[in-house]
Formats: structure tokens, C-alpha cells, sequence
């Protein structure tokens, strides 16, 4: 808009022409139509003249005034500083449109002159937007580099409208220029007539020309102005652009060392081994995922804190950690033994001393060779069961060579003493002592040989079933014997004789483990074995097997004795009474089947003898198609299942499984816990629960309660051998004892787990 002193200056400039028209009006009739001429030339040249003054103040200046506003705004060091002048620029904004649209009050004479102005009008909205877009860069704080290239595209707009307006104040000049000449031919028509109307707007003229010289000599002014601060302004952005490389290296290298940082952290979680990094005053600098899955302490927790704090069974270790770093050499100590959760363990310890910079520290890493232990204390107990076989083998072979001399003439001796009595008992007697020697040199020799002497593709049910009215016959009536035989049992290729004599044996030790009576089973099922049960079973291999297991409720076994029941000649019973062959040969049919025998037992509970046999490779099983992987086709599941077991290694396994599965889990380390857990917990659908545990609740009388306190929740048993179920409850004795009968059988793998899992939260 224009101000208040150019308005009096337009408002005198119009008195000064209306003054001359009414002059020229005066003159007579005579020169009217020459001085209408003049007057038309004279009145064109005002309104070019008034639409450059008016553009150079409504739009010229406004815009100029803009661009210093906009630049102003870009390198304004406050937030409160940017949103003043945002305001501001929005205003002027406003104004100049306000201006252009204004424009159909401007008269134009040519359509030149309506298109130059429309084109000021275009050029104005891209200078417009161009300045939102700076606003916006400026509100979002963007890198300076963007601001630099905004800053050079809103100046290409604002020259555009420059431009612009110049060529419209241009072509009005022009226009005036040649709207003055006629004015001036027309004039020396009436020279004399209109001399007095020349005078006036020669000199109007001049006031209008010295207005537009001075308005140039303003704009010329503020352009040297503008440009000098440009100048100024890009001697900061170079040095700017200076900073930011500077500042972009910086960026780069610490960007170089994070991913370096990140780098060596994935490396030192993902490695198997337990790492711990401390300082010299035994305080946790690094902890690993490792360490915080075996502690159950996240490592933003172990930071900061004292070895002995985070990982108690390492202080006694502080002063190895201390010799480390004061001689500069790490310290090793080899298959440490430690006690976990009623489990003996081992270990690799390795100190590696860390000194560097006047810092001084360790790290600490722990290798688990456990498994590695029951590798090799399982190679060595193989080994010496080879040695003993080959030993005993060789001493029964020569020991059967003379018993057959003793026998032999022993039954002569029966015939040269036929008539003596006395005599022929003493050779009866000694004959049956030479039986027994048979038969023992037999079970070595049995035990001894590498392979079964006549292997064949076998029914196990067929087996066990033939043998139940034997196995009955040859315990006492106060044990009861149960079968529970699975339906479709694989085919085994083996010797029959070998799997009777085997079941028999175990049967015996059996009836001699319950003295009082109690509970035989006998049990047949298909088991796949994978890789996670060979880890803990070195005897055992990957593939399908038919198990056969023989559990009784009688008094278990320590551990000790667990250890050495298979070895040849062990026995727990009184001297003379047995040859500890029994399950020696037990353990020989299964190794010379490929097959193993495992044992679980425990004091008081009772034990289960589990036989593993080999599948058959016939063409009945061939058309079978055997799959290792079966996870696509397991039942899975979204419910919350409650894991009841003493065993930390066997509830971690089963909540990797159920967690695959996709159930949530829950987990307690006995009854007590698990029902403080269901008090609090609502979203338990299942109690999965070992049978035998420690303390006064088992898993049988754990399910009593919880069937009792939450009839809702489903339960699931599981347990290596069969439970004694005296003590329970009597109106609900029923429901336990159908519990165990479904129980699931230990050891077990992923799929056996899923399909349990399953059927319990179904039925």
C-alpha cells in the first residue's frame, strides 16, 4: 500500500491535471479536437505513470521488504525470534495479495500490459510458495545444507517477480514515452492555444519523472544494500558449509564407532560361553545374554554392581581375577565342578586380564562341559563294558571248556556209583552246581557278544503278551502287573529269546524291589528321538524307536547305584543270592539290537528300566514315509500352561517347546509355589507337573488340590516311572489315578509333548 506522503503526492498530481483540462477546456472550440489528442496522450501517460507508482509501492517495495523479512527469519538465532517474524512475513504476505488482487482496478490500454501484469501475479505465487516452503524448513529445524538450497530457490523466485514487475514498469514507460510524443505533435498544432496547458504538464511531467527518478534511485539504493548483505550473508554460509563438513566427519566417525560398538556387542552375545567383564575393584563392566540366561539377571540390572552380588558362585573366584591383572596373564582352571539345582556340573574357567590406559580389569569366561563330561563318561563306561565283555567272554569260554570236563565226567561218576546212594547225591549236587556255572558262563557269553545271534523282525506286544502269564507265574500275588500297550507299535529286528529273557530279568529285580507288594507296568511305545535327547543320552542316536519300559513302585535307587546297575557282576543283594548278570544282559541285548538302556529312579519312589530298540528297516515300515521334521504338522495352541518341576534343564526345555508351540508359560519349582502362583494368576489353562518332586506335595496330591481349588484348570502328569498311589484321597483317587494312567512319559520329545499338551487342554 502506499503512504500517507505519496497519496498527497497523487492527490496534487491529479489537481495539477484537472487545473490543465479545465484550461484547455477555456481555450476555445477551435483547437478542442487537437487538445483532445493532447489531453488522451496526457491522460495515458498519468496512468501508466500512477500503475508504475502504484506497482513499485504495492508490490516492489512489499516484495523487497519480504525478502529481507524471509532471510531474516532463516538465520534467526531464537525460536521466539523465528515465530515474530513468521508472523510478520504471513502479514505482508497477506497485504501483497491483497494488492495483486486488487488489479482489476488498473485500466489497461493493451492486452501487452494486462499480460505483464498477470505475469507479476504469477511470479508473486511461486515467490509465495517458495516462502512456505522456507517457513516450513524453518518450523521442521532441518540441516543447514537444505536451508541453503530453499534460500537459493526462493531467491530464483523473488528475481522472477523482480523481473516481472520491472518489464511491466518498463512497457508503462514506454507506453508514456510514446504517448508524450503525440503529445507533443498534437501540442505544436496548438501551440499557441494550449502553450499556458504545456507549461503545466511540462512541469507535472517533471514532478512525475524526479518521483520515479527518486523511486529509482531508492530501489537502486536498497538493491546495493540487499546485495552487500548477500554478500555478508554468503561469507557466513560458506563458513557454515565449513562447520557442517566438519561436523558431518565428526558425525561419520562416531557413526563408525557405534557400529564398531554394536559390532563387537553381537559378537560377545552370541557366543556360547559365559562372559563377564569386571574392574579391578570386582565391579560388572560387561554380561553377556549368556550369562544373564544362566543367572536370570538382565545385564541392565548386572552393570554397576559387585561380582559377588550378580554372580555369587563367582567371589571366591575375585582373587584369581586379581593375580590375573597384577601379573598380566590369564588364568585357567579346568573342569570346575559346581552344584546346580541339586545337579553336578562343570565347567572351564579362563581369566583374561585386561590392562590398558592405567585401566585396570578381566574378563571372565565360563564354557559348560557338562555335556561334554557325560560324553566322555559315557565313551569310558562303554569302553569298559567292551572290556569287560571281551575279558569275560574269554574267561566263560574257557570256564564253559572245563565245566563241560567236570559234567562230563561227573555223569560217569553216576554210573560207577549206582548202587551207593549217599554217592549219587553227592554227584546230583555237584552236577546241579556245574548247571549253575552253565548257566552263569552262558549270561556271559551272552553279554560279550557284539551281535544278536538270531535277529528277526519282532511284534514287541506279541512278545510281552506271550510273556504275562510267565512274568505272573514267577512274581508274588501281592504285585500287580499291568500292560499298557501301544496300538500300531513298530516292527524291531531283533532276537525274541534275548527281549524275554530281558523283560524277565527285569521283572525279578522288580519283584525284589518291592519286598511288600506293589505295581508291575509294562509299557510299549513309538518314540522319535531328536538331536535335544541325544545331547543328554550320548548312548543314543538320532531316528524312530520302539520303547519298552518296566517300571515298579519299589524302593528306587541312589544315585551311586544307578551309575554302576548295568556293569557285570554289580548286585545290591546279599552275597550268594545273585550274580549282578541280570542287567548286565539287559544292557548287552540292547546295545547289540542298536538300541540303549536308560534308568530312572528315585529313592523311595520307585524305578523305570527303559529299552530302546531301532525300528526295523523292512519293507512293511518302507512305504511309511519318515519325517525328522514334524513341527509343521504339530497341534500348537495360544493357552497359558503352568510347568511344575524341581529341574531348572527340564523346565527350560519344556517352555522352549510350549513357547514354540505358541502357549505362554509359567513356571514353579514345586507345589507350594505353583498354587501360590494359581492364587494370582487367573490365565492358567493347564498344570503341567512333574510327579515326583521335593517336599511334602508330589505331583499326584498337587493335581488332587488344584482339581479340588480349581476344578477349571486342565492337568497334565508326567514322570519316568509309575507312582505308588496309597495316601490319596478316596473320593477323588479316581481322578488321579486316570491322571496317571494319561501321565506323559519321561524322556520326552517336542512332538510327544504337543500331542499331550494338547489332548489334555481338549478333553
Amino acid at each position: 500500500m502506499e503512504s500517507a506522503s505519496e497519496k498527497v503526492l497523487s492527490k496534487r498530481i491529479l489537481a495539477i491535471f484537472l487545473f490543465t483540462t479545465a484550461i484547455l477546456v477555456l481555450q476555445g472550440v477551435y483547437n478542442i479536437f487537437s487538445l483532445r489528442g493532447v489531453n488522451n496522450s496526457i491522460a495515458q501517460v498519468y496512468e501508466s505513470v500512477n500503475q508504475v507508482s502504484a506497482t513499485s509501492s504495492d508490490i516492489t517495495l512489499p516484495i523487497s521488504e519480504l525478502r529481507q523479512l524471509s532471510m531474516s527469519l532463516v538465520m534467526a538465532p531464537s525460536q521466539s525470534l523465528r515465530d515474530q517474524l513468521e508472523i510478520e512475513v504471513s502479514v505482508l504476505q497477506g497485504k501483497i495479495n491483497r494488492n495483486l488482487s486488487g488489479s482489476q482496478e488498473y485500466e489497461f490500454h493493451d492486452e501487452k500490459s494486462a499480460r505483464l501484469f498477470a505475469e507479476i501475479g504469477d511470479a508473486w505465487k511461486a515467490y509465495s510458495a517458495a516462502i512456505e516452503v522456507t517457513k516450513g524448513y524453518v518450523r521442521e529445524g532441518v540441516r543447514i545444507a537444505e536451508f541453503i538450497s530453499v534460500t537459493i530457490h526462493e531467491k530464483s523466485a523473488y528475481d522472477k517477480v523482480t523481473l516481472a514487475t520491472v518489464a511491466y514498469n518498463s512497457y508503462q514507460l514506454e507506453i508514456s514515452a510514446q504517448t508524450f510524443e503525440a503529445a507533443q505533435s498534437n501540442a505544436t498544432i496548438a501551440f499557441w492555444a494550449v502553450l499556458i496547458t504545456t507549461l503545466i504538464e511540462v512541469a507535472t511531467l517533471k514532478i512525475i519523472l524526479a518521483y520515479i527518478l527518486n523511486l529509482v534511485r531508492h530501489y537502486v539504493a536498497s538493491r546495493k544494500d540487499h546485495a552487500e548483505e548477500l554478500k555478508g550473508k554468503n561469507e557466513a554460509l560458506e563458513k557454515t558449509a565449513h562447520l557442517r563438513l566438519l561436523l558431518d566427519g565428526r558425525i561419520k566417525a562416531e557413526e563408525k564407532i557405534h557400529h564398531l560398538r554394536n559390532y563387537l556387542s553381537n559378537i560377545i552375545n552370541s557366543m556360547p560361553s559365559v562372559l563377564i567383564g569386571v574392574d579391578g575393584d570386582g565391579t560388572v563392566t560387561q554380561w553377556n545374554e549368556e550369562t544373564a540366561r544362566m543367572t536370570g539377571l538382565s545385564e541392565e540390572y548386572a552393570l554397576g554392581q559387585p561380582l559377588e552380588e550378580s554372580f555369587p558362585r563367582l567371589a571366591p573366584d575375585m582373587q584369581r581375577v586379581h593375580k590375573a591383572i597384577e601379573s598380566r596373564k590369564e588364568q585357567k582352571i579346568a573342569k570346575r565342578q559346581y552344584e546346580q539345582n541339586g545337579e553336578t556340573l562343570y565347567e572351564d574357567m579362563t581369566i583374561y586380564p585386561l590392562v590398558a590406559n592405567g585401566v585396570a580389569g578381566a574378563v571372565i569366561r565360563l564354557d559348560d562341559i557338562s555335556a561334554a563330561h557325560a560324553s566322555e563318561a559315557a565313551l569310558r563306561r562303554a569302553q569298559k563294558m567292551e572290556a569287560i565283555g571281551q575279558l569275560t567272554g574269554g574267561i566263560a569260554h574257557d570256564f564253559n571248556n572245563i565245566l563241560g570236563i567236570v559234567m562230563g565226567n561227573l555223569e560217569l561218576l553216576k554210573f560207577k556209583f549206582v548202587d551207593d546212594g549217599e554217592a549219587l547225591v553227592r554227584v546230583e549236587n555237584a552236577l546241579k552246581g556245574s548247571q549253575r556255572g552253565a548257566d552263569i558262563t552262558r549270561k556271559l557269553l551272552s553279554f560279550s557278544r557284539n551281535t544278536t545271534q538270531d535277529a528277526r523282525p519282532t511284534q514287541v506286544n506279541t512278545i510281552v503278551e506271550n510273556m504275562q502269564e510267565l512274568v505272573s507265574k514267577s512274581l508274588t500275588v501281592s504285585i500287580d502287573i499291568q500292560t499298557r500297550l501301544a496300538e500300531d507299535l513298530w516292527t524291531v529286528e531283533i532276537d525274541p529269546g534275548d527281549l524275554e529273557d530281558a523283560i524277565l530279568n527285569l521283572s525279578l529285580n522288580a519283584k525284589d524291589a518291592m519286598p511288600d507288594g506293589g505295581t508291575l507296568v509294562i509299557e510299549t511305545r513309538n518314540k522319535v528321538l531328536g538331536e535335544s535327547y541325544v545331547k543328554s543320552n550320548p548312548e543314543s542316536q538320532i531316528g524312530d524307536f520302539v520303547l519298552i519300559s518296566v517300571s515298579d513302585d519299589g524302593v528306587g535307587m541312589p544315585k551311586d547305584v544307578r551309575e554302576k546297575a548295568l556293569e557285570p557282576f554289580f548286585s545290591t543283594k546279599d552275597l550268594g543270592k545273585g550274580t549282578g548278570l541280570g542287567l548286565s544282559m539287559v544292557y548287552g541285548f540292547a546295545q547289540n539290537s542298536g538300541g540303549h538302556v536308560t534308568i530312572v529312579s528315585e529313592l523311595n519312589e520307585g524305578t523305570s528300566f527303559q529299552i530302546y530298540l531301532p525300528r526295523a528297516k523292512n519293507k512293511d515300515s518302507a512305504d511309511i514315509e519318515h519325517k525328522n521334521d514334524l513341527t509343521e504338522a504339530l497341534p500348537r495352541g495360544t493357552e497359558t500352561v503352568l510347568i511344575v518341576d524341581d529341574e531348572s534343564a527340564l523346565v527350560e526345555v519344556a517352555t522352549e517347546h510350549l513357547k514354540y508351540l505358541g502357549y505362554s508359560v509359567l513356571s514353579a519349582s514345586d507345589a507350594k509355589q505353583a498354587l501360590g502362583l494359581l492364587a494370582e494368576e487367573s490365565s492358567v489353562d493347564l498344570v503341567f507337573s512333574d510327579i515326583i518332586m521335593p517336599g511334602d506335595i508330589d505331583g499326584c496330591r498337587l493335581a488332587q488340590s488344584v482339581h479340588e481349588l480349581y476344578p477349571e484348570h486342565k492337568i497334565l502328569l508326567v514322570s519316568g516311572f509309575s507312582k505308588k498311589q496309597g495316601g490319596l484321597p478316596e473320593a477323588d483317587s479316581a481322578f488321579v489315578l486316570e491322571l496317571l494312567r494319561k501321565r506323559l512319559h519321561k524322556p520326552y520329545n517336542l512332538p510327544d509333548l504337543a500331542l499331550a499338551v494338547r489332548r489334555a487342554l481338549d478333553e
